[in-house]
């Protein structure tokens, strides 16, 4: 999934890439990234977990991908106000749409 995140934003962002849900927490919080793409699974600390603290203390926009069904999940990510979940397997297109409308500016 890294791999396939680098191939179709690395060429037109810059990336931050964690390996685990602990270290991309760190990371945000030192970075400050405008934009979080997280698995719902993850080691060390999980998705949800992650967005839980990250909307502590940012409104940043989050993109969710999950391999599973995630439809039991969904009021949970409306209340974080995750911005859009990536069911996998998911196109680059689709990927790059996603990531250019959460970038993209509030009227």
């Amino acid at each position: 999934v890294l791999d396939f995140m680098q191939q179709t934003l690395g060429g037109e962002y810059e990336l931050i890439i964690a390996n685990n849900g602990k270290d991309a927490y760190n990371l945000f919080v030192k970075e400050r990234p405008i934009l979080i793409i997280a698995d719902v699974y993850m080691p060390q600390k999980d998705g949800l977990d992650l967005i839980k603290e990250v909307r502590g203390i940012s409104e940043v926009p989050i993109i969710v991908e999950s391999g599973g069904n995630v439809g039991n999940l969904q009021k949970y990510f409306e209340f974080h106000r995750v911005f859009h979940i990536l069911e996998k397997p998911f196109t680059q297109e689709l990927l790059l749409e996603t990531v250019k409308k959460a970038l993209a500016p509030t009227v």
